[in-house]
């Protein structure tokens, strides 16, 4: 597997590179030219000859470290073109990461927070002995306070100004008020406080905390909003008078109401991590309530201290493959991606991307190669470049 490698961004446009291919004694020679722009952001030309050069690998890890970029400006991107020797001469996939710049928004955050008697030490009826709580209020604090005060620290602009409002929903059977409405970001954090939120009282119950989400949310008028949803353990109780209900009948009422939160709005995004080690039935059912969005909007959380970064993983923009259009002028059928998922890279999103195989009619020694991506919360994005390819054996 050889990778030929060109790192891009929206000021920049080509620095040829000579890139040596694994267990072999041939590589290729780059001269490159092209131009990139990007609407609002400067554009511009260049050139070189400087030559520099890594080792490609088709192993997945390899492949994101030899294209991670450090995100410090919007609008950036890089990617690498990776030779498929197996599939013949001249296939090759594409792979790359792409520094998003967000449009400015004024989004809604919803934190749907689970409180029950698990959360702090406990009798597990079960075993028969007292067991150590999930997230018990240790130092004045917990997880799920920290957690929510990261998300809310990353919602500030490039000027500080933190923009939007933000709600607390906190659901057991033993609590009734310690919710807050929608206020601004600044007033919310007055009155978040770990006394408020590290709690741990009775059972679970999911029902009644999405219909209180979906409630707070049809009072709001926001193209983002964003509900985070925390809960170590099985939903144990639902809004039924009757006693000795199945566990499979709870979790279906439970299902049944986050579904209905999800499609009450389509502006709402859904964001679920579960904390602790009972992960086969409770991640379930938070895959039943997710769809088709359960591989990107649900995290495992092993400890409390884990739960700040497994909220922070989430990425707000729901950027999807069909966002993307690739060109490459040899080949006349739609290019796909194959792999897309968000990375962790502070207040700029950043996103992996990784075409399907392609391939080159035979005797192609140069291509053009267009990224363009169109989202409704992103800046547009477009690059094109012209590659020459000479095979020095």
């Amino acid at each position: 597997m050889r990778k030929l490698s060109i790192k891009l961004n929206v000021f920049y446009v080509i620095i040829p590179l000579f890139v040596i291919g694994c267990g072999s004694s041939s590589f290729y020679s780059f001269d490159s030219t092209g131009s990139s722009a990007n609407t609002d952001l400067a554009t511009g030309t260049a050139s070189g000859s400087t030559p520099g050069g890594s080792i490609g690998s088709d192993d997945a890890t390899s492949r994101r470290k030899d294209v991670s970029i450090n995100c410090d400006t919007e609008g950036q991107s890089t990617f690498a073109v990776f030779a498929n020797e197996e599939a013949g001469d001249n296939s090759f996939d594409i792979a790359g990461d792409i520094c998003l710049d967000p449009l400015e928004q004024d989004p809604r955050y919803l934190f749907i927070v689970d409180v029950s008697g698990s959360m702090e030490e406990h009798f597990d009826n079960n075993l028969g002995t007292e067991v150590a709580g999930s997230d018990p209020f240790v130092n004045n604090s917990c997880g799920r306070y920290e957690a929510i005060q990261s998300i809310l620290d990353k919602s500030r602009t490039k000027t500080g100004e933190l923009i939007g409002k933000a709600a607390l929903v906190l659901f057991s059977a033993g609590i009734n008020e310690n919710s807050i409405d929608f206020v601004g970001i600044d007033e919310f954090q007055k009155q978040l406080t770990p006394e408020r939120i590290c709690l741990g009282l009775e059972s679970t119950n999911y029902e009644t905390a999405f219909n209180e989400a979906e409630s707070l949310f049809q009072g709001e008028e926001s193209s983002l909003k964003l509900a985070y949803f925390i809960s170590d353990g099985l939903p144990t109780v639902v809004n039924n008078p009757f006693a000795n209900l199945s566990q499979t009948f709870i979790n279906n009422i439970s299902i049944q109401a986050g579904q209905s939160f999800v499609a009450s709005d389509d502006s709402i995004q859904l964001f679920q991590v579960f904390l602790g080690n009972r992960e086969a039935e409770g991640l379930s059912i938070l895959e039943e309530i997710a769809g088709n969005t359960a591989e990107s909007n649900i995290r495992k959380a092993a400890n409390a201290s884990d739960l700040a970064q497994a909220l922070s993983d989430f990425s707000f923009i729901d950027l999807k493959k069909e966002n993307f259009t690739i060109r490459i002028d040899e080949i006349n059928e739609p290019i796909g991606l194959e792999v897309l998922d968000p990375i962790e890279n502070g207040s700029i999103p950043r996103w992996y991307w990784q075409t399907e195989s392609l391939s080159l009619p035979s005797g192609i020694t140069q291509f053009q190669f267009e990224l363009s991506l169109s989202h409704p919360m992103v800046r547009p994005f477009s690059q094109t470049f012209t590659v020459n390819l000479n095979t020095i054996k």
